[in-house]
This record gives C-alpha cells, sequence and structure tokens, in this order.
C-alpha cells in the first residue's frame, strides 16, 4: 500500500488438496525415476529410502487422480491473475519452527514439519506461476517471509516488487 498497490483479498485453492496431489505426484515420479536409474535403494539414504518404499504405495490410477488434482489447482490458480497483478502472501504459515521439529498445529490439524514448510509454496511449484520468497526476521529471532506470484510473462514485475520490499 505504501508503494501505491490497491490490495485485495484472494481465495487459494486448499493447501490440503494440493500437497495431496503433490505428494502423489511427486511420489510415483520419484519411484519411476529411482526404478529407471538405479537398481536397488543401496546409495540412498535412510530417510530416501524410507520415502521412496512409501511412495511405491502410488498406483497409476493414483497418479492419474492427482494429475486431474493438480490440472484444477492450476486453473484455478491461473485465473487469480484475471483480477490482479500479483499475489502477495506468508512464504510458509508460520515462523520457522524449533530445530528438531517434526509435527506442528496448523488450521486445527497437526502436520509434519515438511508439509508445513511447502503449504503455500506447493501450488506454485506445481500450477508453474513463477514465485519468489522474500525473507524477514520475525518473532524469536527466526526468519519468516513473504512469497510474491505473478502470471507467467511478468517476471520483471515480481523482481521489481520484491526488490521494493526487500
Amino acid at each position: 500500500r505504501q508503494q501505491g498497490w490497491e490490495t485485495v483479498e484472494v481465495d487459494l485453492p486448499s493447501p490440503q488438496l494440493v500437497l495431496s496431489a503433490h505428494y502423489a505426484i511427486a511420489g510415483y515420479e520419484l519411484v519411476r525415476y529411482q526404478d529407471l536409474r538405479f537398481k536397488t535403494l543401496a546409495k540412498h539414504g535412510k530417510n530416501v529410502q524410507a520415502i521412496i518404499k512409501r511412495a511405491r504405495g502410488y498406483s497409476d490410477r493414483d497418479y492419474r487422480i492427482a494429475l486431474a488434482a493438480r490440472d484444477a489447482s492450476v486453473g484455478s490458480a491461473w485465473r487469480l491473475f484475471d483480477d490482479i497483478d500479483l499475489l502477495a502472501l506468508p512464504t510458509t504459515p508460520t515462523v520457522a519452527p524449533e530445530p528438531g521439529t517434526e509435527t506442528f498445529r496448523l488450521d486445527d490439524r497437526t502436520v509434519d514439519a515438511v508439509s508445513g514448510a511447502i503449504w503455500y509454496t506447493a501450488l506454485f511449484n506445481d500450477t508453474g506461476l513463477p514465485a519468489v520468497s522474500v525473507p524477514f526476521m520475525g518473532q524469536r529471532g527466526l526468519p519468516i517471509g513473504i512469497q510474491l506470484v505473478s502470471q507467467w510473462g511478468q517476471d520483471n514485475l515480481l523482481l521489481d516488487v520484491a526488490e521494493q520490499i526487500n
């Protein structure tokens, strides 16, 4: 507002639905890449091995459903820019959790730290819309960020505004 921008509130697609599709797609594709690239899981650490083993549960049908859900999110996200030039929102829904935190409360539910970290960013990673996070120091000396998102072809606007608020 101080820079002369008008602000309006918009509704984003549900983070839970976005993350559900995100994990199914990423997991399915991870397993397919793993199977093409490596003969065993031995070259991976235990955490990655566990992720791959869990991701083997995604079927071809799960993948197709997740792709359709992602496509719906893409349409919803792109339509936001019918009425706005730039979207500004928190990069994450909370300040950085303390080191070693595995879960926290978010929107009246317990979420794992990884899901919480990508709560707002996964949508734009999956839709291909340009986004940038501008860091700030928050409460307790922990970093927070403002995520700016623009429509395709508006990268210069996005970076100009990011520079103005940094």
